[in-house]
């Protein structure tokens, strides 16, 4: 099973070289843009997002790290988001040796005031497909700007 979803987040990632290579087209005023039909958030907001999400929940709540949540106003380049996302992929690798070999168990912790029960398998869905949601919000965006997004699906064609 660690390789099947090792091999799952592998996917994720060659759909997300798409996503960032696209996003180098983009000038940091462009990716800094509010965009109005998005509460006037920027692509840089959603790219960092992603990132928040991948921390708190895989870092913090599933391997217990203390990690630092991102300091959103400083990152305001690709260089930046490569960056933020090669931390991602470390985290990522860890959790899935972490985890692999038994993707079924139960984690039950407390989060701020709530108890939350749930298993590795269903946080890796929940990351993964939180950050599909999030892209295909970011490549509409660039639409909206005027640029026309690639095929940034797992299977493109």
């Amino acid at each position: 099973m660690v390789n099947l979803l090792k091999q799952q987040y592998d996917f994720v990632c060659s759909a997300r070289a798409v996503e960032l290579s696209f996003l180098k087209k983009f000038t940091e005023e462009q990716l800094l843009t509010p965009v109005l039909e998005f509460n006037n958030k920027t692509i840089i907001y959603f790219a960092v997002h992603i990132n928040q999400v991948y921390i708190h929940w895989i870092g913090k709540f599933a391997l217990d790290l203390d990690i630092a949540y991102i300091d959103k106003e400083n990152i305001q380049t690709i260089a930046q988001l490569n960056e933020l996302f090669d931390k991602t992929n470390q985290l990522m690798e860890k959790f899935c040796d972490t985890f692999g070999h038994n993707w079924n168990i139960e984690i039950d912790k407390n989060l701020t005031d709530k108890k939350i029960k749930t298993s590795p398998l269903k946080l890796f869905t929940h990351v993964i497909t939180h950050e599909f949601h999030h892209k295909g919000q970011m490549m509409t965006m660039a639409r909206i700007l005027g640029k026309t997004p690639p095929d940034t699906d797992v299977i493109r064609t």
